[in-house]
């Protein structure tokens, strides 16, 4: 729990608080099992309180954390809202596509080892994939994107580019806006600024 709430602070990383079988005011109080639990800690760590009382802030936090509490409503409630509430933080429309397309896995599984996502180094990869159309190219990258997007810090897939630049003859501002608003940060912005400057 403490990790997680330093993820949660330090890192700026979303937490959904689920408490399944257990009452919130009891986790941020330490009342209940909770206080006896955390006396038992103490009596156990007394070379290092410093430990006891940061598993007491965190869990502090997360209990203060707008949550789901499970007691007294149907799970598949609380699961559905919980999925919800994660599709909308992330701003991420799954395709909807089946992943079991005929012939799709083969192309998706060369795609990934492509891309060698468990090597260790940090090299960034780019991989251009080009056709007819019909031929599937779209279909293929928003599956691998669905399945792999998850890995990443910030990710976002945009959809006719193409069109966008024919459509806005502004440069590429309004992708660039885009990726702003997905990543929510600017990190790409020399990046992507410099390549529209190129063209």
């Amino acid at each position: 729990m403490a990790f997680i709430a330093d993820c949660k602070q330090q890192a700026n990383q979303i937490v959904f608080p689920v408490f399944y079988d257990v009452d919130p005011s009891h986790v941020r109080h330490h009342n209940g099992r909770y206080k006896n639990a955390f006396s038992l800690h103490r009596s156990n760590f007394k070379e290092d309180p410093s430990k006891v009382h940061r598993w007491e802030r965190a869990m502090e936090d997360l209990a203060n954390s707008a949550g789901w509490d499970v007691s007294n409503r149907p799970e598949f409630k609380v699961i559905d809202n919980l999925v919800q509430a994660i599709i909308k933080e992330f701003d991420h429309d799954f395709s909807g596509y089946p992943h079991n397309l005929i012939g799709i896995q083969s192309r998706i599984q060369k795609l990934e080892s492509i891309l060698r996502l468990n090597s260790a180094d940090e090299d960034v990869r780019v991989i251009g994939i080009w056709g007819m159309s019909g031929i599937g190219k779209t279909t293929q990258t928003t599956i691998l994107y669905d399945k792999i997007s998850h890995k990443f810090d910030g990710s976002c897939f945009i959809r006719n580019v193409n069109e966008i630049y024919k459509r806005k003859n502004d440069g590429g501002r309004t992708i660039h806006k885009f990726f702003s608003k997905r990543l929510r940060k600017k990190i790409l912005q020399h990046v992507i600024l410099l390549k529209y400057q190129e063209k």
